[in-house]
């Protein structure tokens, strides 16, 4: 065999090996968060919120899950397509039950150590450069996303909103209970009188 075909023949099998690779490891990759949603255990990294780019004057839940690609898994999960197929994909109680199964699904991430509040992060020149920015910068993400989720508010609305605690409070964890529980208290109360009239509306 000449050097040009077997140059050839090796260039055809890296080709097939690249693309049965690619596709291997979308099937594990799917398969992983497929049965970590299943099993409860962390699904998402906290890598998978760096560099987010959120409307200040957005709520709806849809935008930010797809923006983090979990999106249809919440909805397969057994709650929501329970409630879903029951009262149907546009009632409130099904965007509470998305809600909630979003904050059940990061609270291994919020409960971690974070990194101490940073003033400055955000007036750096650079704040991407270093694994401590890109850290922090993921951690900010994921706070934020958290409790736009759970508050069901804009980050605009969160702003001026005394009655909820702003992301470095949250961020620094200055409460008795954890940042999940902080989070499934602020979700539980501003969706109580949907879920109130929901229940009323069964009996």
């Amino acid at each position: 065999m000449g050097h040009k075909a077997r140059f050839l023949r090796n260039i055809k099998l890296l080709a097939i090996f690249c693309y049965n690779f690619i596709n291997v490891n979308q099937l594990m990759f799917s398969l992983y968060r497929i049965l970590n949603l299943k099993y409860g255990k962390p699904m998402l990294k906290l890598d998978d919120f760096f560099g987010l780019v959120l409307e200040e004057e957005r709520s709806d839940i849809t935008s930010f899950l797809e923006a983090i690609n979990v999106n249809d898994l919440i909805n397969k999960t057994k709650v929501v397509k329970n409630i879903s197929s029951k009262n149907g994909s546009d009632s409130p109680i099904v965007g509470v039950a998305r809600r909630q199964q979003f904050i059940k699904m990061i609270k291994p991430l919020v409960n971690e150590d974070m990194l101490d509040y940073d003033s400055r992060y955000y007036s750096k020149e650079v704040n991407t450069s270093s694994n401590h920015d890109r850290r922090y910068g993921s951690e900010d993400k994921l706070l934020q996303i958290a409790l736009i989720i759970a508050s069901t508010k804009s980050l605009k609305t969160l702003e001026s909103d005394q009655n909820i605690v702003n992301i470095k409070q949250l961020r620094d964890a200055a409460f008795l209970e954890t940042r999940f529980d902080r989070l499934w208290e602020i979700l539980s109360q501003e969706t109580h009188h949907i879920v109130t009239a929901f229940r009323k509306g069964k009996k």
